[in-house]
């Protein structure tokens, strides 16, 4: 975000979250460029009828979206056992993470497609590379001893991540054509430098 306010084009960011903090935070990030302005926006990425309410409210402003940013995450493998199934928390995780990602791209593609310059991103984990996460070397690999229980912590959300990768590259060949650039980024992969 940090990034986007640096830029001297001109251009009005929606700040789509489901808690209240996102209204303080558009606010300070408005006062920090001079460029743009940024509008929160409420968003439950497990509703649809939040989520439908949310592109009805950018088409009423607005007849195009230059990027959407799929950044919505959550882990619900913590929860097994205690609150919810290991089936529950799964089928949560891929709902928030891959799911929805989906579904809000399919909702946003009339905006996309009348951006000059669209671009589609969406943000991913450095373990939902099947490579990253068999490397014995990384410290967030961890081997459980023989025997029982095994508990594989973050299992769910990294799987679920590693689906946004492929759901990314299925979006890119499908708009391959329509000149809207797909990416996906792991931050934790990115160098500060």
């Amino acid at each position: 975000m940090k990034a986007l306010l640096r830029w001297k084009q001109s251009y009005h960011i929606f700040l789509g979250a489901h808690h209240q903090k996102s209204q303080l935070t558009a606010k300070q990030l408005s006062s920090e460029s001079a460029y743009r302005s940024v509008e929160p926006l409420r968003i439950d990425v497990e509703s649809d009828e939040s989520t439908n309410a949310a592109f009805k409210k950018i088409t009423q402003k607005f007849n195009r979206v230059a990027c959407l940013i799929h950044n919505a995450g959550a882990c619900f493998d913590s929860y097994i056992g205690k609150e919810i199934t290991a089936r529950q928390a799964w089928n949560r995780t891929w709902d928030v993470n891959v799911s929805r990602a989906h579904a809000m791209t399919i909702a946003s593609l009339l905006l996309l497609l009348n951006s000059q310059h669209p671009r589609l991103l969406f943000i991913t984990g450095g373990l939902s590379s099947l490579q990253a996460a068999s490397y014995s070397s990384n410290q967030k690999n961890v081997i459980p001893a023989a025997g029982l229980p095994k508990t594989l912590p973050f299992v769910g959300y990294w799987s679920a991540k590693a689906g946004l990768n492929m759901l990314m590259v299925e979006w890119a060949k499908a708009l391959r054509k329509d000149g809207v650039k797909v990416w996906v980024v792991a931050p934790e992969a990115c160098s500060p430098h």
